[in-house]
């Protein structure tokens, strides 16, 4: 992996600061990883590694990159059944996590630090595709066995292209604040270590005291969220507190309710720190866009700009390119960070590219004079009642605004809307026609929830909301 090769250039700077406080320099990384080696995990060999906020991860994930070993990274979150499920369709070799499991067929190996090596009793002889280097959900939580196919050139670009507009340099620290099962936390370590970075591990939630202190002791300079993170920060009044050493915040996975950003843009102005608003898939290796900090107060609620050397552009319902400003479409972006495709199946991780480095999002949306791009809600959220096509992401951000902490789905020919808060149920269904001018009184299910359910990644988990309903 060609930023391995570049820890010789920050040999005497701090890497990593583990879990455990011990301060690693990119010339003992380099050597601890290393030591991966005396496990002998064939070349060619598939792996279910598991995912925890740890140093001994890192040092995986990286041999692994670095001898053409394929990580199927997981959350180690993940339950027995769902294990047992994928371990059945993909037939990894070797299963390495940081918890003992009783894993029928693998017997435990090896133990390295805090993970456990298992391995399998057969030793399945695997077939890639030569370009296949690693294997995520496209969610961060796994809830389907469908997959993304990574390659180690999809890996590199988007790493170059993410460190270009956010101008990463030796001098930053970044802390663990996003699982690195989910592209955008893993995004993290890449970047960072690309540029000879430090990087803090922490296992805390952000509402824990302790990971403040970590934040603070570590004179950590940028802070990475999803919308539900920064809905965190404000309820513990983060706007509030003074971070001397942060110098800007990320925020990706979702929209964000324009109201909050306003209030982040707000503080960011005042303590002349920066917020920039970015896009992505793992489908894309992580990044597909972002706004540039002076453009935000300007342009919010914009998705923004291609990355560097990315395209984007929108299509109408016929597949043709949409030129015209204000016209709505499908997003499609271009750019050798374009996964290798899915995978479903082992004889999957044999196929080479299904693209032309293109990435229909499933996402909906449109640009602006200036050409930076907008979302109003994803293709597959879409539903039509009385011949009426309705966003159930732009119903629910409605209602978000109005103070409603709620989720939306779709049932045939209803709309199915939990709210966390008490409501009364006429004025919500009020707000709903006179927001989409349809009488859709009969066709609204109104449901009181203790807890709207979220993934590992801060994502509302629509797939449990629809399990619930069948």
């Amino acid at each position: 992996m060609a930023f391995l090769k570049q820890f010789k250039r920050y040999q005497d700077n701090i890497a990593f600061v583990t879990e455990n406080n011990e301060q690693i320099t990119y010339h003992k990384l380099s050597q601890n990883i290393q030591e991966v080696e005396k496990f002998k995990i064939p070349k060619n060999t598939l792996v279910f590694l598991f995912a925890s906020y740890s140093y001994t991860f890192n040092l995986f994930y990286l041999y692994f990159l670095d001898n053409k070993i394929i990580p199927f990274i997981l959350n180690e979150n993940l339950d027995e059944e769902k294990i047992r499920d994928l371990e059945a369709i993909y037939k990894p070799n070797y299963i390495i996590l940081s918890k003992e499991m009783n894993l029928r067929n693998y017997t435990l190996s090896e133990k390295f630090h805090n993970y456990f090596i298992y391995k399998n009793s057969f030793q399945k002889k695997h077939t890639f595709s030569n370009d296949l280097a690693l294997l995520m959900s496209t969610s961060g939580s796994t809830g389907d066995n469908k997959f993304v196919r990574l390659s180690k050139e999809n890996i590199l670009s988007n790493t170059n292209q993410i460190c270009k507009y956010l101008q990463i340099n030796k001098k930053d620290v970044a802390i663990s604040s996003l699982p690195f099962s989910y592209s955008y936390g893993l995004s993290i370590i890449n970047i960072h270590l690309n540029k000879g970075a430090k990087i803090i591990i922490n296992k805390f939630s952000i509402i824990e005291k302790k990971f403040w202190e970590r934040f603070q002791t570590y004179k950590v300079t940028s802070f990475s969220g999803v919308p539900y993170s920064f809905e965190i920060l404000d309820k513990i009044k983060f706007l509030d507190k003074e971070y001397k050493y942060l110098k800007y915040l990320t925020i990706a996975g979702g929209g964000i309710d324009t109201n909050l950003l306003k209030k982040f843009l707000l503080y960011c102005k005042k303590k002349r720190k920066k917020l920039i608003n970015m896009y992505g898939q793992t489908e894309a290796t992580t990044r597909i866009s972002y706004l540039p900090w002076h453009k935000l107060e300007k342009k919010i609620g914009s998705i923004g700009i291609p990355i560097p050397k990315g395209k984007l552009y929108l299509l109408d319902s016929k597949k043709k390119k949409i030129s015209k400003p204000f016209r709505t479409g499908e997003l499609v972006f271009k750019g050798k960070n374009v996964m290798l495709g899915y995978a479903s199946s082992l004889k999957d991780l044999k196929l080479s590219r299904d693209n032309n480095f293109e990435l229909i999002t499933g996402d909906i949306g449109y640009k602006d004079k200036e050409n930076f791009f907008y979302i109003t809600g994803r293709k597959k959220r879409i539903v039509k009642i009385f011949g009426h096509r309705l966003s159930l992401d732009q119903i629910q951000y409605m209602l978000k605004k109005n103070g409603y902490s709620n989720a939306c789905i779709g049932k045939k020919d209803k709309i199915i809307i939990f709210l966390e808060n008490k409501f009364f149920e006429d004025k919500i269904k009020m707000l709903v026609m006179k927001y989409t001018k349809i009488n859709l009184k009969n066709f609204l299910v109104l449901k009181k929830i203790k807890i709207i359910p979220m993934t590992s990644s801060g994502k509302i988990n629509y797939r449990k909301l629809n399990k619930n309903e069948k």
